[in-house]
């Protein structure tokens, strides 16, 4: 299996114009073969590749793109483009990017770059299966389900779905709802301490559906779940010796160490550099 990616520029980046994926020196899959892209009426070339970049991030391990670190960045470099180039941008992006079979996260994504003028903010789950905690009957109890937002930091408490048959596309999702949408007028700015933001999830009328996945009696989150969210987001500043990060502490009983060692380091959160920085 051999690949050759387009419009990189250097190691585990976006391959930018598409790939071409050989097996045994025949084509057995492309992406960014089909479609076109915005016109430059809507946004210029360099300025796309530019968001789609930012909005590209090499995933450690399966899943990771849901973590809030890279929804932060992701959603911060659409709303400096504004609604029209925002949406250009998502949808080339999902059209040349070769991560499809795992783009869920775009879901995600859009429910923290824009706000839904539905009657009650929310944003209609998409058919990709079973959603694992389920979703609500009424939208309005949670319009951004699966992600939920304390003090500006994005949780996505999505464990798992099941399905059979053909997902729906990220493609088809924007076309039907993005005249819904308004993108944010300001960044996604997360506090300088974000520990708070986990316990306050954990209190939010929103937690107890959170926790729902359809077995009586059994819980499928966590404050343990919300906790490995923040040790993602402040992990360039602050990793626990020993964890990690992706090891879950089921009860979330080593929050105070955890919070006690990242404020001993005097972390903040860098606007310009879009992450957690040692002062």
């Amino acid at each position: 299996m051999e690949a050759w990616c387009y419009g990189t520029n250097g190691a585990h980046t976006m391959a930018t114009l598409g790939t071409v994926i050989f097996k045994g020196g025949v084509v057995c899959l492309t992406y960014g073969g089909r479609g076109e892209p915005p016109p430059t009426t809507v946004i210029r070339e360099a300025e796309l590749v530019r968001t789609m970049r930012h909005m590209f991030e090499h995933p450690r391990f399966p899943g990771e793109r849901s973590n809030p670190l890279h929804l932060i960045r992701a959603a911060n470099a659409l709303i400096a483009l504004g609604q029209k180039k925002a949406i250009a941008a998502l949808g080339e992006y999902f059209r040349v990017a070769d991560d499809q079979i795992d783009s869920d996260w775009l879901f995600w994504l859009v429910r923290i770059a824009f706000t839904s003028k539905a009657s009650w903010g929310e944003f209609p789950v998409p058919r990709i299966g079973a959603l694992m905690p389920i979703a609500p009957v009424k939208l309005a109890n949670w319009p951004t389900f699966p992600v939920a937002m304390a003090d500006n930091v994005p949780f996505c408490l999505l464990r798992g779905y099941a399905g059979t048959g053909s997902p729906e596309r990220f493609d088809a999702y924007l076309r039907r709802h993005e005249k819904e949408w308004v993108i944010r007028k300001t960044p996604i700015v997360p506090p300088d301490d974000p520990y708070p933001a986990c316990r306050k999830l954990v209190a939010s009328p929103i937690w107890p559906s959170a926790c729902e996945c359809g077995r009586p009696g059994v819980s499928c989150n966590s404050q343990g779940f919300a906790l490995t969210q923040i040790l993602i987001l402040v992990r360039d500043a602050y990793l626990p010796e020993g964890n990690n990060w992706v090891m879950e502490d089921e009860e979330g009983s080593n929050y105070d160490k955890y919070h006690r060692g990242f404020l001993a380091l005097r972390c903040h959160w860098d606007s310009a550099k879009q992450r957690y920085v040692r002062r």
